[in-house]
């Protein structure tokens, strides 16, 4: 990665148009429309491309015109093309995309295919997932078969997060996404000190669970948080 941070690519400025890197949110504008191509200029010399699929309502509709405005997200270059994004999954994304969205914590969409111990299977893009009960909604889940079938946008996570940034930088991008501010978010991990807990609440967690995640400890944070 460049010397841009992995917290500054969801800063509220979109970025500028020389320093693009994959996962920058842009404000661009529709000049054309071809297919299932959608054309659009954030400011550069040559035109981006975003997948029409992404823009369609449930009755299959366009929900944008030439010269409206959309904020999307940054995908990479493809000879010569930018190629943009609202989030993956709407359409056919590639394994090197969805690697993409995780490192760039671009939105992807996915299904809810069921229900399973812990939490939920999610498809996304042809491949299976898995989202846990607490983070699938910012209140207490009481159904599960309410979200059974539905779709919903996703950030990709790992459960080791590798390379310039962890858990804490992903934290902060999550609550600086619009309507994501108050989510709860439960940090866990298998490396405890004896002030864990207040370290992790003062970086701005809702709560902490030491590895390994056993349901009673789970379900007494959970009872906390949503009391």
């Amino acid at each position: 990665m460049s010397d841009e941070t992995f917290a500054d690519l969801f800063q509220d400025k979109p970025a500028s148009r020389k320093n693009l890197q994959p996962g920058n949110r842009v404000e661009a504008t529709v000049v054309g429309m071809s297919g299932e191509n959608i054309f659009l200029d954030d400011g550069g010399k040559s035109e981006g491309i975003l997948g029409a699929a992404e823009l369609r309502n449930e009755a299959g509709e366009l929900t944008v015109a030439v010269g409206d405005r959309v904020n999307v997200f940054f995908l990479a270059s493809r000879n010569g093309e930018m190629v943009f994004t609202t989030r993956l999954g709407s359409g056919q994304a590639s394994s090197r995309e969805l690697e993409e969205a995780f490192h760039s914590g671009i939105p992807v969409e996915g299904k809810v295919t069921g229900e399973v111990k812990g939490g939920f299977s999610v498809t996304v893009a042809g491949q299976r997932g898995f989202c846990p009960y607490s983070q699938m909604d910012t209140r207490k889940i009481d159904n599960a078969a309410d979200y059974v079938g539905k779709k919903f946008d996703f950030i990709v996570m790992d459960i080791n997060l590798q390379g310039e940034y962890n858990g804490l930088d992903a934290l902060r991008i999550i609550q600086k996404m619009p309507g994501y501010k108050d989510l709860p978010i439960i940090a866990s991990t298998a490396y405890v000190q004896p002030d864990a807990r207040d370290s992790f609440i003062a970086a701005g967690f809702t709560d902490f669970i030491s590895k390994p995640l056993l349901r009673d400890k789970l379900m007494e944070v959970l009872r906390h948080i949503f009391s």
